[in-house]
C-alpha cells in the first residue's frame, strides 16, 4: 500500500478538484486545527509585551532590591524573609521594607505606561 503511496504522482493543493466545483482548490478543504489562531497570536503579543515592561520596571531597582524581588517572586521555591535575612546579614523586617520599596518604585515605573497596563494585567 505504501508503495502505491509513492509511486503515485504529486499535485498543487492549489489544483481544483474537479470540473463540477468551480473554482474549488484542495487547500481550501484542509482545516486549521487551532480554531482560536488570533487569540494565540495576541497572547503571545501580551506576553512579550509583559516581559518587557518586568524587565524595565526590575531595571529600575537597584541590585539588593532586584537580587530580593527575584529571589521572592520569580523562582520556582520563593525564599523566605528570613533566609534572605541571614544571607544578607538584615532581619526579616528589613528585607520585609526593602521588598515594599522596591515594589512601590516598580509600580511608579509601570504607572507610567498609563492604563495600558491596567488592561494588559486585567
Amino acid at each position: 500500500m505504501m508503495q502505491g503511496r509513492l509511486s503515485g504522482s504529486d499535485f498543487s493543493l492549489n489544483a481544483t478538484q474537479s470540473s463540477d466545483e468551480e473554482g474549488r482548490e484542495w487547500i481550501d478543504t484542509l482545516e486549521d486545527e487551532d480554531q482560536d489562531t488570533a487569540g494565540s497570536v495576541e497572547h503571545a503579543r501580551d506576553t512579550g509585551t509583559l516581559r518587557a515592561w518586568l524587565a524595565e520596571a526590575l531595571g529600575a531597582l537597584n541590585d539588593r532590591e532586584r537580587y530580593i524581588v527575584a529571589e521572592r517572586k520569580l523562582r520556582d521555591e520563593p525564599r523566605t524573609l528570613e533566609s534572605l535575612g541571614q544571607e544578607m546579614g538584615l532581619s526579616k523586617e528589613r528585607i520585609r521594607q526593602l521588598e515594599a520599596a522596591a515594589f512601590n518604585k516598580m509600580r511608579k515605573t509601570l504607572s507610567q505606561k498609563g492604563p495600558a497596563v491596567q488592561e494588559l494585567l486585567a
